[in-house]
């Protein structure tokens, strides 16, 4: 049964001081941050989505702000969820943080679970209560907007043609092999063909070392042979899929079975998405077409794209295009990830009607890279009206508008999204996402952006306290 709050104190909490427990300042506002934005019935909500019935019928479970804070707690940190129970558990701050008081702290395990549950939606709409918060408060006025854009990798390693041969002959043999063992050696037989594939990957990587003038006709050959192993071991995992299909391979109980399917449909997507790689391979090794379109860059994240951002360290990054935009107290009032990468300048207009919702009025200032430039928006944006359109035009045309001493200081202020992004990056972990799939992708951005926003707004409360 789901419960959304549950904030008796313990014993040990009634007694014990705020200074004895460690209880960090800044948590201690965000504690509040919480509690004022009302999130925690949001998060409940999902919490009883899990079975039809949550609500009303099973076990207790712990209230939903205990989870919420957990997670505000672990991106806070950057902590995994691992480290996060150990730290919890031996904290007495962090227990009154979360509200575990002197309960037994549950396995992260469970907790991860629970949190997956949150999907991207809901944890965009919790950030939409701490923008809420903030323009309740006379934290945010939203005068000024500027927007940016940047890229969150996903955790794969560098993607090569050859690794990704290898991994899809991996994969389907170990899922061909558990597959086999439930249903015994029935049908077609699960092969082996791993240590010729190293082999292969091996031999592909010397070649792609050495500096032999037949280089190219010899690697063309090792990656023919390794491909050869690869069409094979996907045209058998095929054969599993239909013979799974038509009950030739059966397992002996009802959750054997339940499992046999689930491997059913690991092996027809794996198998096509190696059938991909093959084909990329085939125009790009052998026939020299290095443009081929839907590229695979990862078996395991299959929705990472090849994003080019113009960075001197890093020409190419793979991940997901994010767009931030922020009023003029950093508060990141808006955010959006993309399944396809768009243009920066279908971003503009958007992001300004959010601005609106959010504040309940137009910003007097817009300020965005020459990205984000084009006849049109300005256009639009005089419309509006946008008193200050501060969108850098490149070239000749814009030099006019660049001289103005308007323009300047709004220049200026927009390069601190720049500021904004590296501290998104390093302090919340923006710059690699750890949840796996296009959700992950979304729940990652969304829970680093809600722990700067709550971060931002503590601080500006002990900054007002100081000043008193």
């Amino acid at each position: 049964m789901v419960v959304s709050e549950d904030r008796q104190g313990s014993f040990l909490e009634v007694f014990a001081d705020r200074e004895v427990e460690g209880m960090p300042v800044e948590l201690a506002e965000i504690d509040q941050a919480l509690n004022e934005a009302g999130l925690a019935e949001r998060v409940a909500e999902q919490m009883r989505g899990r079975r039809p019935q949550s609500a009303c019928k099973g076990r207790k479970s712990l209230p939903a702000a205990m989870y919420l804070r957990l997670l505000a707690l672990k991106h806070f940190k950057q902590w995994s969820y691992r480290q996060l129970m150990q730290e919890v558990k031996w904290s007495i701050g962090y227990r009154r943080f979360v509200g575990l008081g002197g309960m037994k702290a549950p396995h992260y395990s469970s907790v991860a679970k629970v949190c997956a549950l949150i999907d991207g939606a809901a944890v965009k709409e919790l950030n939409g209560l701490v923008v809420a918060l903030a323009v309740r408060e006379k934290k945010a006025k939203g005068t000024k907007l500027r927007a940016d854009t940047t890229v969150a990798e996903t955790d794969i390693r560098h993607p090569t043609d050859s690794g990704l041969l290898g991994d899809g002959v991996r994969v389907l043999v170990r899922a061909m092999k558990k597959v086999q063992k439930l249903t015994g050696k029935v049908g077609t037989a699960a092969v082996d063909r791993g240590r010729a594939c190293r082999r292969r990957l091996v031999e592909i990587a010397r070649i792609s070392r050495g500096r032999a003038k037949d280089r190219a006709e010899r690697l063309k050959a090792a990656y023919v042979k390794l491909m050869g192993i690869a069409r094979e071991v996907v045209r058998r995992a095929e054969r599993f899929v239909e013979e799974i299909g038509q009950g030739v391979k059966r397992a002996g109980s009802l959750m054997q079975e339940a499992h046999l399917e689930a491997l059913r449909g690991e092996l027809q997507g794996k198998a096509a998405l190696v059938r991909r790689v093959l084909a990329q391979t085939r125009a790009r090794i052998l026939e020299g077409d290095t443009r081929f379109p839907g590229k695979v860059l990862s078996l395991f994240e299959p929705h990472t794209e090849a994003i080019r951002k113009g960075k001197a360290g890093k020409a190419t990054e793979f991940g997901k295009l994010v767009k931030i935009q922020e009023c003029e107290t950093g508060l990141v009032t808006d955010y959006s990830v993309y399944e396809k990468r768009p243009a920066d300048t279908a971003l503009l207009l958007p992001s300004v009607e959010r601005h609106t919702e959010a504040f309940g009025r137009l910003p007097d200032l817009v300020a965005a890279d020459q990205g984000f430039y084009s006849g049109e928006n300005l256009r639009a944006l005089k419309k509006m009206p946008i008193k200050k359109p501060c969108i850098r035009q490149a070239g000749k045309a814009g030099k006019a508008r660049r001289q103005e001493r308007w323009f300047r200081e709004g220049q200026k202020w927009r390069n601190g999204s720049e500021g904004r992004i590296s501290v998104l990056k390093r302090r919340y972990g923006l710059d690699r996402c750890l949840y796996s799939g296009m959700g992950g992708m979304e729940r990652w951005v969304g829970w680093g952006v809600l722990a700067q926003n709550l971060s931002l707004l503590a601080r500006q409360s002990l900054k007002k306290a100081s000043a008193k």
